[in-house]
């Protein structure tokens, strides 16, 4: 007799994930925004494309933990997601281990749209830090095994269930009389 592995999240991530777009979406999106990217950076609108860029580098991202079924709910997550990523292609993939540094680098187009402090030719230059995340990102997504438990650190593990929580219904209490 077989026992089926436990899952690693309870069932309102499985209510969340039935919500969510499904990976190839998320690839969709992340290869439409870098190229939007490009097109309103020419277009003189840093702001907005420094955000597309980001986003294309999260969608990116969001696709890899949609299709294992990992948790990808907000920034911290997806940071999680590309360190812990790295840390298990490292030795099978060159500069593995730099993934979470790329990300990083693309963070900081998040915050441009906030703060509005990068340069056109700052902007400009991390469409190829997005190229170089995107392309280490694919590499160190073939070769870390499908199976693989998504990450344990335990920031990531409470702030998803945290999240989590918003999908849970609790029963209706019996009113008294």
């Amino acid at each position: 007799m077989t026992t089926a592995a436990p899952k690693p999240f309870a069932p309102p991530f499985d209510a969340w994930l039935d919500r969510d777009p499904p990976a190839d979406a998320h690839a969709a999106i992340s290869a439409r925004l870098r190229v939007r990217a490009k097109d309103t950076l020419k277009a003189g609108e840093r702001v907005v494309s420094s955000e597309e860029m980001y986003g294309s580098a999260a969608h990116a991202v969001k696709k890899i933990a949609r299709k294992r079924g990992w948790p990808h709910h907000s920034h911290e997550s997806l940071r999680t997601i590309v360190g812990y990523l790295g840390k298990q292609a490292a030795g099978k993939v060159d500069d593995a281990g730099y993934a979470g540094a790329l990300f990083s680098d693309l963070e900081s187009l998040h915050r441009n749209f906030y703060n509005d402090n990068l340069s056109a030719e700052q902007i400009g230059e991390a469409q190829e830090t997005l190229r170089k995340f995107l392309l280490l990102l694919a590499k160190v997504d073939k070769q870390v095994p499908a199976s693989t438990q998504p990450p344990t650190d335990s920031r990531y593990r409470d702030d998803a269930a945290a999240y989590l929580r918003k999908f849970h219904r609790p029963a209706p209490r019996a009113r008294s009389r």
